[in-house]
């Protein structure tokens, strides 16, 4: 399924009517799915399933830009978080395969590929360490 243009006015034929409803609704349905972005009726907040490359991948509009969310690669999900994961306090980021948390803007805490943690401060710990 394409993206589609929603046209639909009183003016219309009930034949033009219910194509035209059709054609949107589908459009929603498969999340306007496509290998070009929707370029009429976009707003903030309207999603796009990029189809351009060998991955899916879910898009949302920003009011500026399309900005990746959710990418489909090789049957698995992942989030995408555009210059990291901003939890009002605390900011988590990943340069390199590593995974960095911080707060006011000073690291506190990173965690490797490998399992290594390296914390800030003090740290308290329940259960087997």
């Amino acid at each position: 399924m394409s993206t589609t243009t929603i046209t639909l006015t009183c003016a219309q034929s009930g034949t033009s009517y219910t194509t035209n409803l059709n054609s949107a609704l589908g459009a929603i349905d498969t999340c306007h799915s496509g290998t070009t972005a929707p370029a009429t009726n976009v707003v903030q907040g309207k999603l796009w399933l990029d189809l351009s490359s060998s991955d899916m991948v879910l898009k949302i509009y920003d009011g500026t830009s399309w900005l990746p969310m959710l990418d489909l690669d090789a049957g698995v999900m992942k989030a995408t978080a555009v210059d990291g994961l901003d939890l009002t306090n605390w900011t988590v980021t990943e340069t390199s395969g590593v995974l960095y948390f911080a707060t006011g803007g000073v690291n506190k805490m990173k965690l490797d590929a490998s399992g290594n943690m390296t914390c800030v401060g003090s740290v308290t710990a329940y259960g087997t360490m």
